[in-house]
């Protein structure tokens, strides 16, 4: 059980700015095993494969590959499960530019994606073992909690999970925690400020989807990307 994590060198690699092309330098190849695990790397791997899979299957009419890739997504899954621990202490080199927290939402999500796709009980059940309802702090590249509340949402119509969502939206908008520029965006953080509101806003218009305070959730995802796009001025 193999599973390549990062090419390439994060000190090297920020230094370069240029086209890939240009970028001659060693780039090291870095993987996950059993004995130096990535579970939150693996089941984010096993997520887009899953709704790589929807994707092929349904849109482009390619069942062959949609099948490779959910093929891939329940690898990917039995790996994670199998060999538990944060990619970022397997793989060193990423520790100082992308450090994981922790494997739980990870976990989490590549379950919920593949019982999204297989509708297979055992993917929900262990979803469950790993779901968070606390507030989500921000969507990012290493926290995917408030995806996971509008996808355990989304696919078990179970009501309680509505409250996980509206406490994460309450935390994100006026009068929560996160506090707001001048001109009104959410800002959680200096490094990727329009990252962080950007990902929570398509996680509003996600969960408008669902039912949940459609008009509200819209406004404000509206309100956060017309900031990104310029709408604030200089």
């Amino acid at each position: 059980d193999i599973l390549y994590a990062q090419v390439g060198s994060g000190s090297l690699d920020h230094g370069k700015w240029g086209r890939p092309e240009e970028m001659t330098m060693a780039r090291p190849a870095y993987k996950l095993t059993a004995s130096k695990p990535g579970s939150d790397l693996a089941m984010e791997q096993a997520a887009a494969f899953a709704a790589g899979y929807l994707v092929f299957k349904d849109i482009c009419n390619d069942a062959s590959y949609a099948d490779t890739l959910l093929d891939n997504a329940k690898q990917l899954w039995e790996f994670a499960i199998a060999h538990q621990g944060k990619y970022s202490s397997s793989v060193t080199a990423a520790s100082g530019y992308y450090q994981s927290f922790n494997v739980t939402d990870e976990n989490c999500w590549g379950s919920l994606w593949l019982y999204k796709v297989t509708g297979e009980q055992k993917y929900l059940d262990e979803a469950k073992k790993w779901y968070d309802p606390a507030p989500d702090w921000g969507m990012s590249w290493d926290d995917v909690i408030i995806g996971n509340q509008v996808l355990m949402y989304n696919l078990t119509g179970d009501s309680q999970y509505i409250a996980n969502i509206e406490g994460t939206f309450n935390d994100w908008m006026p009068g929560g925690s996160v506090p707001y520029t001048p001109k009104g965006l959410a800002y959680r953080l200096q490094w990727g400020s329009l990252r962080y509101a950007s990902n929570m806003a398509a996680a509003a218009l996600l969960a408008a989807e669902s039912g949940v305070h459609p008009d509200e959730y819209r406004k404000w995802a509206q309100c956060q990307i017309q900031y990104a796009l310029g709408d604030g001025g200089r």
